[in-house]
């Protein structure tokens, strides 16, 4: 078969292959981004001359993105299956204000590895970037980043010797151990069988060098807490039974609670004691009484133990009375209650995941009320996943999908999308998007998005912009609108609010084959309606020629 011709003006002038992301210099030529600005870097004096035009051309010219000519590109790649990758849609370079923000979120505990991350991508991706990374201070900032991390050190705070012989940090070893798919692995260093139950029997002269090392060499490091020994099960037990006096329970709550927070190893302890057990009597008869004391240690006991045991699951799965309790507590203002209203959404998300279908179908309009309104008054992070989580498990069950919707559901979660006041984005809008898929699925859900001024707007604002579970989403809840609540008015709403030129893009753009299926089933049901729209005209030309 004859080699099909590229057309003349999709090639670069200085590579001579077909462009990826063309810009138009000062010059009025254009050329695909990483030629010209290799061609610009590469100059010995701040002043070059453009390859073609041989006019003056600074280093730090701008570089107009051609648009029209990469639509055009775009186009002729679908169009024509010529054994030419695909162009990916082009990244905007960055500028410096975000370079900065980047690097000063190094500083935070949080936001450290996100940011150093992103720093990385956006450096391997092209010039530009690398040389606004340094204009803007990255390597004083690496270099002080790298001086951190060896001050902080990993230094063993508590030194424990397997049976191996091999010594390690507890924290370490223990998540090394917990984290095995089976109860036997291997020790890290030496490959040799490991059981997960193994002892670890504590270093102490090893600790006591390197507190005595700490005291001597003022090297930044602080000094090393005396560590705790890890408690044994007779010691739960009496903690469990102090539960029950009328006089010791609070004080024995406090130190269960202390060291649930201490190591994994008091943690495993706690459950296998039946700490799960245990938390449940207490909510209940708090809930009896009407007693908000000790919950919030309680429902934070059950939360770091918590295990799906087979014991736990029969322990939970119809346990409707307390479902009940964790509704209670959402209602009850107090001092402390947004921490505690955290708590126990997060429990609620754990114990959905293992309840019966009966009893999540029994559940009524009340209870999604109240987990709205946690979404409403925005508690926590934390607390807003865990809602959605929840909402996401209880939803296909029963009538809960309508339940849901009844108690305004809809209207929330655009509100909150249009908002955008919530740090991690990105997880919170997926979240969102696949509860939004669900409750769209019904004639309600697709009503209420529909009523809402920027319901449409907002799923197609976020088509392409956030990842691809979310545009799988985004497209899921258009094509729904579009066959099952497609009237004049709606379909018009979608052109007007550029719902159609987003979908178009997705076929333009590089995106995978089943989201592309699912953008052309939807332009296929209304191209009647949209054909004389300017935004899917160069679609339809390029693709199915007239």
């Amino acid at each position: 078969m004859d080699e099909i011709e590229i057309p003349q003006y999709f090639l670069c002038p200085i590579s001579l292959q077909i462009m990826k992301d063309p810009v138009t210099t000062v010059t009025g030529i254009t050329y695909d981004r990483e030629s010209i600005e290799q061609w610009l870097s590469a100059a010995a004096q701040p002043s070059t001359t453009c390859p073609i035009t041989k006019q003056p051309l600074h280093r730090d010219s701008d570089l107009t993105p051609n648009h029209m000519l990469s639509r055009l590109i775009q186009s002729w790649c679908i169009a024509n299956d010529s054994g030419i990758d695909r162009i990916p849609t082009p990244k905007s370079p960055i500028n410096k204000s975000n370079v900065v923000k980047l690097i000063r979120d190094l500083e935070n505990p949080v936001l450290y590895a996100n940011s150093l991350k992103k720093m990385d991508e956006l450096t391997s991706e092209s010039e530009k970037n690398r040389k606004c990374m340094a204009e803007t201070g990255a390597a004083k900032a690496m270099i002080t980043f790298v001086l951190r991390r060896f001050r902080e050190g990993n230094i063993m705070k508590d030194p424990v010797t397997t049976v191996t012989g091999i010594t390690y940090d507890r924290e370490s070893i223990e998540q090394w151990l917990s984290a095995a798919a089976q109860p036997s692995t291997t020790c890290p260093i030496t490959k040799q069988p490991l059981h997960r139950d193994s002892d670890l029997t504590p270093n102490h002269m090893l600790s006591r060098l390197i507190q005595a090392w700490c005291i001597a060499n003022d090297s930044g490091i602080d000094r090393i807490p005396t560590p705790k020994s890890p408690i044994n099960k007779s010691n739960v037990v009496k903690l469990i039974r102090d539960l029950e006096n009328p006089v010791l329970y609070m004080n024995s709550l406090k130190k269960i609670d202390e060291l649930t927070s201490e190591s994994e190893q008091n943690r495993k302890c706690m459950a296998e004691t039946g700490a799960a057990k245990a938390m449940n009597t207490f909510i209940l008869r708090r809930f009896r009484e009407g007693n908000t004391t000790g919950l919030e240690e309680a429902l934070r006991i059950l939360h770091l133990t918590w295990n799906p045991t087979p014991e736990n699951k029969q322990l939970f799965k119809e346990n409707f009375e307390f479902l009940q309790s964790i509704i209670w507590i959402l209602k009850t203002e107090s001092e402390n209650s947004q921490t505690r209203k955290t708590q126990a959404v997060i429990v609620l998300k754990m114990i959905t995941e293992i309840a019966s279908s009966s009893l999540l179908e029994r559940l009524k309009l009340d209870f999604f009320k109240e987990l709205l309104n946690i979404l409403r008054k925005t508690i926590s992070q934390q607390a807003i996943k865990s809602v959605l989580q929840t909402l996401i498990e209880v939803c296909p069950l029963g009538r809960n999908r309508m339940k849901i919707v009844e108690a305004g559901a809809i209207f929330h979660l655009i509100e909150m999308e249009l908002s955008g006041h919530r740090q991690e984005k990105k997880s919170t809008t997926e979240l969102i998007f696949y509860l939004l898929a669900q409750l769209c699925s019904c004639a309600d859900g697709r009503a209420q998005l529909i009523k809402h001024a920027g319901g449409i707007a907002m799923v197609s604002k976020r088509l392409l912009r956030v990842s691809t579970a979310t545009d799988d989403k985004s497209l899921h809840i258009l094509a729904l609108i579009s066959r099952f609540s497609a009237t004049r008015e709606v379909l018009m709403e979608m052109l007007s609010v550029g719902a159609v030129s987003k979908i178009c893009m997705v076929i333009q753009a590089d995106c995978a084959d089943y989201l592309q299926k699912k953008a052309r089933d939807i332009l296929r049901l209304h191209s009647n309606v949209w054909s004389n729209s300017p935004c899917i005209q160069v679609y339809l030309l390029t693709r199915y020629p007239r």
